[in-house]
């Protein structure tokens, strides 16, 4: 058998047009050929699963650390809810790359000024704030010095960014500017949370904040947070941010109505045990002095039908005593209605008028 290697390195005819001129002579084989290559057609043109959008391919194709060999226990191995919102949130020139890498990188990057504990990157990798576990207080502005200092002490294992990962407490704030604060580094995650925090650092720093208002404070901007991280999830609308970033905000005005109405029970308690002190300082006194007091006290009322039946004049007693040498005066210092009253008894009278009508006579 003679093989002609030119007709097998020739390029290949168009085989449709070959068949279709072998079956030109019977022309039901030809319509039955046409419409079996049509259905072909058909089916070779439908949407596969690459073209469907990202969305709707579960699982997500995920980026694993090692090629081939089970995982480690310490690896970061996100679930395929976390690729899907770390896929939309993460930017076009970091995508694709190994989520230990993006990790590691925060460590390293200019552009973190937070602590970068392990716990924390691995949460920040699909934005797990406020009911998972990432508050906005563990973005608190971390120094260049103080990110040395933690570097040269040891830092943090990075080569365990399990699920037991460093994570440790949130340090509470102290004041209003830091939360805006912690807010502003938050930004860097990207520009939708920038309206979050204008409206921290323009309306709610306006405002005088306790320590003990700060805490609902921090509970608010954790649950706004954590419905941008739901509405990146489920791919709605990525405004819900913006839209409650008003003080209309359901949540924040609840808040704020817990608050003043504490605020204002605060104040009521303080005015009763102010009220409720001079009563318990009289009651701890000496009982002498008490005695005393009450003493002068009940000297000083006497009944108005009493004095009109002493026969002494009440209004003057005379530093001098009485003048008059008589067993008529009760006491050295009184005496009964005199015949002729001193001086300085008519200028009582004229800029006080307190003279008894027996009085004004002399």
């Amino acid at each position: 058998m003679v093989i002609n290697y030119e007709e097998i390195s020739a390029p290949p005819l168009d085989q449709d047009a070959l068949i279709v001129e072998k079956l030109s002579d019977d022309p039901d084989i030809s319509n039955r050929f046409l419409q079996v290559r049509e259905v072909s057609n058909s089916t070779q043109n439908a949407p596969t699963q690459e073209d469907n959008p990202p969305h709707e391919l579960l699982p997500i194709r995920r980026v694993t650390d090692k090629k081939s060999g089970q995982l480690s226990k310490y690896s970061f191995c996100p679930r395929d809810d976390q690729q899907r919102v770390g896929e939309r949130i993460t930017s076009a020139k970091h995508k694709d790359k190994s989520t230990t890498l993006f990790c590691k990188r925060l460590v390293r990057s200019v552009f973190i000024k937070f602590k970068p504990l392990p716990g924390v990157c691995t949460r920040l990798y699909d934005i797990q704030f406020g009911s998972c576990r990432l508050p906005i207080c563990h973005f608190a502005p971390f120094s260049h010095d103080e990110r040395m200092a933690w570097l040269q002490a040891g830092s943090s294992n990075f080569d365990n960014l399990s699920a037991l990962a460093e994570f440790t407490a949130a340090r509470a704030p102290s004041s209003i500017d830091e939360v805006g604060d912690n807010a502003k580094v938050c930004s860097v995650l990207g520009e939708r949370v920038e309206s979050f925090v204008v409206f921290i650092k323009e309306t709610l720093m306006r405002v005088s904040w306790s320590l003990n208002e700060l805490p609902s404070l921090v509970y608010w901007v954790n649950d706004v947070l954590d419905d941008f991280r739901g509405a990146t999830e489920t791919e709605e609308d990525m405004t819900i941010v913006r839209s409650r970033c008003t003080t209309e905000d359901r949540l924040l005005r609840e808040i704020m109505f817990v608050e003043v109405h504490r605020e204002v029970e605060t104040i009521r308690n303080n005015m009763l045990s102010a009220s409720s002190q001079p009563a318990a300082e009289s009651t701890n006194a000496d009982p002498r002095e008490q005695s005393t007091r009450n003493s002068k006290i009940k000297s000083g009322f006497i009944p108005r039908h009493v004095l009109k039946r002493l026969p002494l004049c009440m209004l003057f007693l005379s530093n001098d005593g009485c003048a008059r040498d008589c067993d008529e005066c009760p006491h050295d210092r009184a005496h009964f209605i005199p015949k002729k009253l001193p001086d300085i008894v008519k200028v009582e009278k004229k800029f006080f008028g307190r003279l008894k009508s027996d009085h004004k006579r002399l």
